[in-house]
Protein backbone atom coordinates (compact mmCIF):
# COMPACT_ATOMS: atom_id res chain seq x y z
CA UNK A 1 0.00 0.00 0.00
CA UNK A 2 1.08 3.55 -0.67
CA UNK A 3 0.41 6.54 1.49
CA UNK A 4 -1.09 9.26 -0.69
CA UNK A 5 -2.10 12.49 0.98
CA UNK A 6 -2.43 10.72 4.31
CA UNK A 7 -4.66 7.98 2.85
CA UNK A 8 -3.61 4.40 2.21
CA UNK A 9 -4.16 3.41 -1.40
CA UNK A 10 -3.38 0.21 -3.27
CA UNK A 11 -0.67 0.86 -5.83
CA UNK A 12 -2.53 -1.39 -8.30
CA UNK A 13 -5.68 0.73 -7.99
CA UNK A 14 -3.86 4.04 -8.36
CA UNK A 15 -2.08 2.85 -11.50
CA UNK A 16 -5.30 1.79 -13.21
CA UNK A 17 -7.48 4.82 -12.54
CA UNK A 18 -8.62 5.36 -16.18
CA UNK A 19 -9.82 1.74 -16.39
CA UNK A 20 -11.66 2.06 -13.07
CA UNK A 21 -13.35 5.25 -14.25
CA UNK A 22 -14.42 3.57 -17.50
CA UNK A 23 -15.82 0.61 -15.54
CA UNK A 24 -17.80 2.94 -13.27
CA UNK A 25 -19.16 4.81 -16.30
CA UNK A 26 -20.45 1.55 -17.81
CA UNK A 27 -22.04 0.53 -14.50
CA UNK A 28 -23.64 3.97 -14.21
CA UNK A 29 -25.03 3.65 -17.75
CA UNK A 30 -26.50 0.24 -16.90
CA UNK A 31 -27.97 1.62 -13.68
CA UNK A 32 -29.58 4.48 -15.60
CA UNK A 33 -31.02 2.03 -18.13
CA UNK A 34 -32.51 -0.05 -15.32
CA UNK A 35 -34.18 3.00 -13.82
CA UNK A 36 -35.35 4.57 -17.08
CA UNK A 37 -36.55 1.59 -19.12
CA UNK A 38 -39.77 -0.22 -18.31
CA UNK A 39 -39.63 -2.40 -21.44
CA UNK A 40 -37.92 -5.56 -20.18
CA UNK A 41 -36.77 -6.77 -23.60
CA UNK A 42 -35.25 -3.41 -24.48
CA UNK A 43 -33.54 -3.31 -21.07
CA UNK A 44 -32.03 -6.79 -21.44
CA UNK A 45 -30.82 -6.01 -24.97
CA UNK A 46 -29.30 -2.72 -23.82
CA UNK A 47 -27.50 -4.31 -20.86
CA UNK A 48 -26.16 -7.10 -23.08
CA UNK A 49 -24.89 -4.49 -25.54
CA UNK A 50 -23.18 -2.39 -22.87
CA UNK A 51 -21.51 -5.39 -21.20
CA UNK A 52 -20.46 -6.90 -24.54
CA UNK A 53 -18.95 -3.62 -25.72
CA UNK A 54 -17.12 -2.94 -22.46
CA UNK A 55 -15.63 -6.46 -22.30
CA UNK A 56 -14.85 -6.34 -26.04
CA UNK A 57 -16.78 -9.53 -26.79
CA UNK A 58 -17.69 -10.27 -30.38
CA UNK A 59 -21.12 -11.51 -29.33
CA UNK A 60 -23.31 -11.88 -26.28
CA UNK A 61 -26.04 -14.41 -25.59
CA UNK A 62 -28.48 -14.39 -22.72
CA UNK A 63 -30.16 -17.68 -21.98
CA UNK A 64 -33.24 -17.94 -19.76
CA UNK A 65 -34.69 -21.06 -18.17
CA UNK A 66 -38.05 -22.32 -19.37
CA UNK A 67 -39.46 -24.11 -16.32
CA UNK A 68 -42.15 -25.89 -18.32
CA UNK A 69 -39.70 -27.66 -20.62
CA UNK A 70 -36.59 -27.50 -18.38
CA UNK A 71 -34.66 -25.95 -21.27
CA UNK A 72 -32.46 -22.92 -21.67
CA UNK A 73 -33.45 -20.67 -24.57
CA UNK A 74 -31.79 -17.64 -26.10
CA UNK A 75 -33.52 -14.45 -25.13
CA UNK A 76 -30.77 -12.31 -26.60
CA UNK A 77 -28.24 -13.60 -29.06
CA UNK A 78 -26.38 -10.88 -30.91
CA UNK A 79 -25.51 -11.75 -34.47
CA UNK A 80 -28.43 -14.08 -35.17
CA UNK A 81 -31.63 -13.23 -36.98
CA UNK A 82 -34.24 -11.53 -34.79
CA UNK A 83 -36.86 -14.00 -33.67
CA UNK A 84 -34.51 -16.97 -33.96
CA UNK A 85 -34.39 -18.92 -30.74
CA UNK A 86 -31.97 -21.65 -29.75
CA UNK A 87 -33.06 -24.18 -27.10
CA UNK A 88 -31.10 -26.80 -25.24
CA UNK A 89 -31.65 -28.98 -22.16
CA UNK A 90 -30.90 -27.03 -18.99
CA UNK A 91 -28.05 -29.37 -18.08
CA UNK A 92 -26.32 -29.41 -21.50
CA UNK A 93 -23.12 -27.69 -22.52
CA UNK A 94 -21.37 -24.82 -20.82
CA UNK A 95 -24.59 -22.84 -20.39
CA UNK A 96 -26.25 -25.82 -18.71
CA UNK A 97 -23.28 -26.38 -16.42
CA UNK A 98 -23.25 -22.72 -15.36
CA UNK A 99 -27.02 -22.70 -14.89
CA UNK A 100 -27.05 -25.84 -12.74
CA UNK A 101 -23.83 -25.18 -10.75
CA UNK A 102 -24.07 -21.41 -10.35
CA UNK A 103 -20.35 -21.22 -11.14
CA UNK A 104 -18.73 -18.81 -13.58
CA UNK A 105 -17.05 -20.64 -16.48
CA UNK A 106 -14.21 -18.95 -18.34
CA UNK A 107 -13.15 -20.96 -21.39
CA UNK A 108 -9.99 -19.91 -23.21
CA UNK A 109 -10.33 -22.54 -25.94
CA UNK A 110 -13.68 -24.24 -26.58
CA UNK A 111 -12.02 -27.00 -28.63
CA UNK A 112 -10.33 -28.21 -25.43
CA UNK A 113 -13.40 -27.84 -23.19
CA UNK A 114 -15.18 -31.14 -22.34
CA UNK A 115 -18.45 -29.30 -21.58
CA UNK A 116 -18.50 -27.59 -24.98
CA UNK A 117 -21.58 -28.35 -27.05
CA UNK A 118 -21.70 -26.97 -30.57
CA UNK A 119 -25.51 -27.04 -30.86
CA UNK A 120 -25.72 -23.25 -31.18
CA UNK A 121 -22.76 -23.16 -33.55
CA UNK A 122 -24.43 -25.66 -35.86
CA UNK A 123 -27.65 -23.61 -35.86
CA UNK A 124 -25.98 -20.24 -36.43
CA UNK A 125 -22.79 -21.05 -38.32
CA UNK A 126 -20.86 -18.93 -35.81
CA UNK A 127 -17.58 -20.32 -34.45
CA UNK A 128 -16.95 -19.79 -30.76
CA UNK A 129 -13.34 -19.94 -29.61
CA UNK A 130 -13.45 -18.24 -26.19
CA UNK A 131 -16.33 -17.81 -23.79
CA UNK A 132 -17.17 -16.28 -20.44
CA UNK A 133 -20.39 -17.73 -19.04
CA UNK A 134 -21.97 -16.13 -15.99
CA UNK A 135 -25.00 -17.34 -13.98
CA UNK A 136 -28.02 -15.02 -13.77
CA UNK A 137 -30.13 -15.02 -10.61
CA UNK A 138 -33.31 -13.26 -9.57
CA UNK A 139 -33.61 -11.17 -6.41
CA UNK A 140 -34.30 -14.30 -4.35
CA UNK A 141 -31.03 -15.82 -5.54
CA UNK A 142 -32.70 -18.44 -7.74
CA UNK A 143 -31.03 -19.39 -11.03
CA UNK A 144 -32.92 -17.90 -13.98
CA UNK A 145 -30.38 -18.11 -16.80
CA UNK A 146 -26.88 -17.54 -18.12
CA UNK A 147 -25.05 -14.67 -19.82
CA UNK A 148 -22.44 -15.78 -22.32
CA UNK A 149 -19.84 -13.48 -23.82
CA UNK A 150 -18.20 -14.94 -26.91
CA UNK A 151 -14.83 -14.44 -28.57
CA UNK A 152 -12.82 -11.73 -26.82
CA UNK A 153 -11.58 -9.38 -29.53
CA UNK A 154 -8.66 -7.59 -27.86
CA UNK A 155 -5.52 -8.72 -26.06
CA UNK A 156 -5.00 -11.22 -24.60
CA UNK A 157 -7.61 -12.84 -26.90
CA UNK A 158 -9.53 -14.50 -24.06
CA UNK A 159 -11.58 -13.33 -21.10
CA UNK A 160 -9.66 -12.46 -17.94
CA UNK A 161 -10.21 -12.52 -14.19
CA UNK A 162 -10.85 -8.77 -14.45
CA UNK A 163 -13.69 -9.49 -16.91
CA UNK A 164 -15.16 -11.97 -14.43
CA UNK A 165 -14.87 -9.39 -11.64
CA UNK A 166 -16.74 -6.84 -13.77
CA UNK A 167 -19.67 -9.24 -14.20
CA UNK A 168 -19.81 -9.78 -10.44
Amino acid sequence: KLEVGGMAEDSENSQDLPARVERLEVLLTISRLMNATSNQERLINSIAGEVSEYLDADRCSIWFHDRLTDELYTHVATGIEKGTQIRLPSDRGIAGHVFKSGEVKNVQDTSKEPLWSNVASRQTGYETHTMLAYPLRNRRGEAIGVMQLLNKKDDPGYFTQDDENFLD
